[in-house]
Protein backbone atom coordinates (compact mmCIF):
# COMPACT_ATOMS: atom_id res chain seq x y z
CA UNK A 1 0.00 0.00 0.00
CA UNK A 2 0.70 3.64 -1.05
CA UNK A 3 1.77 6.15 0.97
CA UNK A 4 -0.95 8.30 -0.71
CA UNK A 5 -3.15 5.63 -0.40
CA UNK A 6 -2.23 5.57 3.25
CA UNK A 7 -3.09 9.05 3.78
CA UNK A 8 -5.97 8.84 1.38
CA UNK A 9 -7.65 6.68 3.55
CA UNK A 10 -6.91 8.10 6.98
CA UNK A 11 -8.42 11.73 5.94
CA UNK A 12 -11.26 10.04 4.66
CA UNK A 13 -12.01 8.23 7.83
CA UNK A 14 -11.46 10.71 9.85
CA UNK A 15 -13.32 13.30 7.41
CA UNK A 16 -16.38 11.18 8.01
CA UNK A 17 -16.43 10.75 11.58
CA UNK A 18 -16.42 14.29 11.90
CA UNK A 19 -12.78 14.58 13.03
CA UNK A 20 -11.30 17.99 11.87
CA UNK A 21 -8.16 18.24 13.34
CA UNK A 22 -5.98 15.37 13.69
CA UNK A 23 -2.25 14.06 13.51
CA UNK A 24 -2.01 10.03 13.18
CA UNK A 25 1.01 7.71 12.78
CA UNK A 26 0.53 4.92 11.26
CA UNK A 27 3.40 2.22 11.83
CA UNK A 28 3.98 -1.50 10.17
CA UNK A 29 5.20 -4.02 12.01
CA UNK A 30 5.86 -7.75 12.27
CA UNK A 31 4.07 -10.20 14.54
CA UNK A 32 7.10 -10.54 16.55
CA UNK A 33 7.17 -6.33 17.04
CA UNK A 34 3.61 -6.54 17.57
CA UNK A 35 3.12 -8.90 19.95
CA UNK A 36 5.94 -7.29 22.18
CA UNK A 37 4.04 -4.11 22.50
CA UNK A 38 0.46 -5.81 22.81
CA UNK A 39 2.44 -7.82 26.03
CA UNK A 40 4.19 -4.07 26.84
CA UNK A 41 1.25 -2.17 26.69
CA UNK A 42 -1.68 -4.62 26.91
CA UNK A 43 -0.59 -7.52 29.32
CA UNK A 44 -1.33 -10.01 26.93
CA UNK A 45 1.19 -12.25 25.53
CA UNK A 46 0.29 -12.40 21.83
CA UNK A 47 0.65 -10.86 18.32
CA UNK A 48 -2.88 -9.05 17.17
CA UNK A 49 -3.95 -7.48 14.00
CA UNK A 50 -3.80 -3.71 15.28
CA UNK A 51 -3.17 -1.65 18.10
CA UNK A 52 -4.46 1.74 18.93
CA UNK A 53 -2.90 4.31 21.31
CA UNK A 54 -4.57 7.79 21.85
CA UNK A 55 -2.13 10.10 22.77
CA UNK A 56 -4.80 13.27 22.64
CA UNK A 57 -5.08 15.47 25.53
CA UNK A 58 -8.93 16.23 26.74
CA UNK A 59 -9.23 19.48 24.98
CA UNK A 60 -6.57 19.39 22.13
CA UNK A 61 -7.10 17.56 18.71
CA UNK A 62 -6.98 13.95 17.83
CA UNK A 63 -3.53 12.64 18.55
CA UNK A 64 -2.64 8.85 17.94
CA UNK A 65 -0.38 6.12 16.92
CA UNK A 66 -1.94 2.97 14.86
CA UNK A 67 -0.12 -0.16 14.81
CA UNK A 68 -0.75 -2.74 12.12
CA UNK A 69 0.60 -6.25 11.62
CA UNK A 70 1.83 -6.66 8.39
CA UNK A 71 2.09 -10.51 8.74
CA UNK A 72 -1.41 -10.47 9.97
CA UNK A 73 -3.27 -8.78 7.28
CA UNK A 74 -1.18 -11.66 4.79
CA UNK A 75 -2.59 -14.86 7.12
CA UNK A 76 -5.88 -13.34 7.43
CA UNK A 77 -6.23 -11.94 3.46
CA UNK A 78 -5.65 -15.62 2.82
CA UNK A 79 -8.12 -16.50 5.33
CA UNK A 80 -10.46 -14.62 4.17
CA UNK A 81 -9.90 -14.87 0.59
CA UNK A 82 -8.91 -11.06 0.49
CA UNK A 83 -6.03 -8.92 -0.99
CA UNK A 84 -3.88 -8.27 1.61
CA UNK A 85 -4.19 -4.43 0.72
CA UNK A 86 -7.90 -4.68 1.45
CA UNK A 87 -6.51 -6.09 4.87
CA UNK A 88 -4.34 -3.52 5.30
CA UNK A 89 -7.08 -1.48 4.39
CA UNK A 90 -9.87 -2.44 7.29
CA UNK A 91 -6.52 -2.29 9.83
CA UNK A 92 -6.69 1.42 9.50
CA UNK A 93 -9.77 1.74 9.34
CA UNK A 94 -9.81 -0.29 12.74
CA UNK A 95 -7.22 1.56 14.54
CA UNK A 96 -8.58 5.13 13.78
CA UNK A 97 -12.26 3.52 14.61
CA UNK A 98 -10.75 3.38 17.95
CA UNK A 99 -9.24 6.59 18.40
CA UNK A 100 -12.29 8.10 17.44
CA UNK A 101 -14.23 6.19 20.50
CA UNK A 102 -15.23 2.79 18.92
CA UNK A 103 -14.33 -0.10 21.44
CA UNK A 104 -14.79 -4.13 20.29
CA UNK A 105 -14.71 -5.44 23.92
CA UNK A 106 -18.47 -6.68 24.29
CA UNK A 107 -20.77 -8.85 21.27
CA UNK A 108 -22.48 -5.22 20.57
CA UNK A 109 -19.70 -2.92 20.31
CA UNK A 110 -18.31 -5.27 18.44
CA UNK A 111 -20.68 -5.21 15.85
CA UNK A 112 -21.25 -1.65 15.98
CA UNK A 113 -17.70 -1.33 15.49
CA UNK A 114 -17.91 -3.82 12.29
CA UNK A 115 -21.04 -2.33 10.68
CA UNK A 116 -19.07 1.34 10.86
CA UNK A 117 -15.81 -0.47 9.54
CA UNK A 118 -17.89 -1.71 6.33
CA UNK A 119 -19.16 1.03 5.68
CA UNK A 120 -16.06 2.54 5.73
CA UNK A 121 -14.90 -0.13 3.68
CA UNK A 122 -17.55 0.26 0.53
CA UNK A 123 -17.12 3.82 0.78
CA UNK A 124 -13.26 3.40 0.26
CA UNK A 125 -14.25 1.22 -2.74
CA UNK A 126 -13.00 -2.07 -0.77
CA UNK A 127 -16.33 -3.92 -0.85
CA UNK A 128 -16.53 -6.22 2.51
CA UNK A 129 -17.04 -9.61 2.68
CA UNK A 130 -17.87 -11.63 5.65
CA UNK A 131 -15.74 -13.51 8.02
CA UNK A 132 -13.81 -16.33 7.22
CA UNK A 133 -15.01 -19.18 10.01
Amino acid sequence: MSLPRINEIAKAVLRREGVKDASISVVFVTARTMRSYNNRFMHRNYATDVLAFDLSDDNGPLVGDVLISTDAAQKNAKCYHQSTSRELCLYMIHGILHLTGYDDHDHNDIVRMQERENVLLESLGQAAQSVCE
